[in-house]
């Protein structure tokens, strides 16, 4: 059986996403600010589909940082960090009528550097400074 890294999978669920999203006539159009959705309804199958029990999030974080001025470093020192998201909720109550029960699949990619591992004038700092953690 061929393995699959994260990152294709990503690519691929992102592809199927925006070929979803392109293709289909919405009943609540893309990037309305009357939807819930940013990708529209998906000609009324987002709405069905949740309905039955399933909901579908997409999601991206990006962190910026910098030591704007410090006696220790000489210069400033940035690192930038991501994380993409991909979720999905299942509402078995509704799906297999098991009584107050809910499930999330959540795959999550994250990339790039912490700014404490890039400046020695946050050299051993127990907290993070940018949002996405890291565990490196």
């Amino acid at each position: 059986m061929k393995k699959f890294s994260l990152k294709k999978i990503v690519v691929a669920s992102a592809v199927v996403l925006s070929g979803l999203s392109s293709n289909l006539a919405f009943a609540t159009q893309a990037f309305d600010k009357e939807s819930p959705w940013m990708l529209g309804d998906w000609n009324g199958k987002r709405t069905a589909l949740k309905d039955k029990g399933y909901n579908f999030t997409l999601g991206y974080t990006g962190d910026f940082a910098t030591v704007l001025d410090s006696e220790i470093d000489n210069g400033h020192p940035n690192a930038y960090a991501d994380q993409t998201n991909i979720a999905v909720d299942f509402d078995l109550t509704k799906i297999l009528n098991w009584e107050d029960t809910e499930a999330r699949i959540n795959i999550t990619k994250r990339g790039g550097n912490a700014l404490q591992n890039e400046s020695d004038a946050l050299n051993g700092q127990m907290s993070q400074v940018q949002e996405i953690p890291f565990r490196r």
